[in-house]
């Protein structure tokens, strides 16, 4: 905790953070740090406040508890109303990750202005819900396209029905052509009455 001068300052520098002005961020994180406060800790007081915030976004009555110091009624409870609450769990997650890699950087205070920097520039962005409504409107479920439905398949066994070709009636059917060797035959035919005759003839006549 950084006293009541440095919470005023938190909020202060809470409330540029959420509006994405990254300069004055930097500039109120600077005046806390040569003011002699530790960036490690001045990242976990605006991660605390944070939580109040989302706190007040989503029980509202809690402004009215003994709980709150005069600083977070005064201060805290009319940034939660204009705060977007996706915003303030982004900058939460966010400062959280950072408070880690402060502890571990050679250079807390750098890691610490990477960090605010890095919120400040996300924390203005709306939710996706919310620029669908500002283009007019959710988008339309019943737009995509929808899958067709797979085709039945013949069950397994079974061997599926084969059409059969259409037949010729018999007034339909090609009239058959004689064979070769028919019309030779027929024409062969009539000379054998003739070779019988002449035999007749050649025969001598019976005493």
């Amino acid at each position: 905790m950084l006293g009541q001068a440095g919470a005023v300052q938190i909020f202060n520098l809470l409330e540029k953070l959420l509006a994405g002005d990254g300069a004055g961020t930097l500039e109120d994180l600077q005046n806390l740090y040569h003011n002699g406060h530790d960036p490690v800790l001045i990242t976990q007081d605006v991660l605390r406040n944070l939580h109040l915030l989302t706190r007040l976004k989503i029980v509202p009555d809690l402004k009215n508890s003994n709980i709150l110091t005069e600083t977070e009624r005064t201060m805290g409870v009319p940034l939660a109303e204009k705060a977007p609450l996706d915003g303030l769990g982004r900058a939460y997650q966010m400062l959280l990750t950072a408070l880690d890699e402060a502890k571990r950087a050679p250079r807390p205070m750098e890691a610490i202005e990477m960090a605010m920097i890095r919120v400040s520039y996300v924390a203005p962005v709306p939710a996706l819900q919310t620029l669908l409504q500002g283009l007019g409107g959710t988008p339309d479920v019943s737009a995509v396209p929808q899958q067709a439905a797979p085709k039945a398949e013949a069950p397994k066994g079974e061997a599926a029905p084969v059409e059969e070709a259409p037949q010729q009636s018999p007034q339909q059917a090609a009239p058959k052509e004689p064979a070769p060797w028919e019309d030779d035959e027929d024409d062969a035919a009539p000379a054998a009455p003739q070779q019988e005759t002449q035999q007749q003839d050649a025969a001598p006549p019976k005493m």
